[in-house]
């Protein structure tokens, strides 16, 4: 395993104890990945998987520009929110979403916002996309006299209505509510969620969950920005 893997399994424990309330001894990378972390790495590091995220090929950045990088969501995937939270890491002048297949339809667009760490984020706030559709999101980055150019189309689709979307809903609803009653608070609610986007497979939602808590810890913000640079060590491979 990588340092950046080491280093972001110790920064996940150290928040989740901080959020429950534990008392963290000493603010290191822990000695051995925790389960919960092990989930995380089968997800987005496991070599049994797809590259659905990672640096996009045979890109040419401006001059001391950085590589584009897809972080979420990952290519082809479904994802359960239909309001979606688009992360990348590179040159990037802006992000289409549209309809697949249909050209014509009026896309929604966005210029991701740069984080202090150099993440881009674009929350979705267009009308909520249609349940069982699928759609891509054309990505455009800056080039050398040329300026914004779509480089990649990463294809994804929205679940569909039905008894699965239904049973996450209702199994969301009570993990709030058991961790509201515990006293919990947002970051660990949160944390709660992602995992069960994880064991439900649906990584792109557990990685909307982390990225969207407010006023997050300072744990937490080294966690998500170790784990995108180290997917970004990486190239996509759709």
């Amino acid at each position: 395993m990588s340092n950046n893997n080491w280093i972001l399994a110790g920064l996940m424990t150290a928040a989740m104890a901080s959020n429950l309330g534990l008392p963290v001894a000493i603010a290191q990378p822990a000695p051995e990945p925790s389960l919960a972390f092990e989930q995380v790495f089968d997800f987005f590091r496991g070599e049994v998987r797809d590259r659905r995220r990672g640096q996009i090929s045979g890109s040419r950045p401006v001059r001391g520009g950085e590589l584009p990088c897809l972080v979420n969501p990952g290519d082809s995937e479904t994802i359960w929110h239909q309001k979606p939270l688009f992360v990348l890491r590179g040159d990037i002048a802006q992000i289409e979403v549209q309809p697949l297949g249909n050209a014509a339809a009026q896309p929604w667009n966005a210029a991701p916002a740069a984080t202090e760490s150099g993440l881009l984020t674009a929350p979705y706030d267009g009308e909520p996309l249609r349940l069982g559709s699928l759609y891509q999101m054309l990505i455009y980055e800056n080039q050398p006299i040329l300026g914004p150019v779509q480089t990649v189309q990463i294809p994804f689709r929205v679940m569909a209505a039905g008894d699965e979307r239904d049973r996450i809903a209702a199994d969301l609803e009570q993990i709030t509510a058991e961790l509201t009653h515990e006293q919990a608070n947002a970051e660990a609610i949160a944390q709660a969620k992602a995992d069960y986007f994880l064991k439900n497979e649906l990584p792109a939602d557990a990685l909307h969950i982390l990225f969207t808590v407010e006023a997050p810890s300072e744990e937490l913000v080294a966690a998500r920005e170790a784990l995108a640079s180290d997917l970004c060590s990486e190239e996509l491979q759709p």
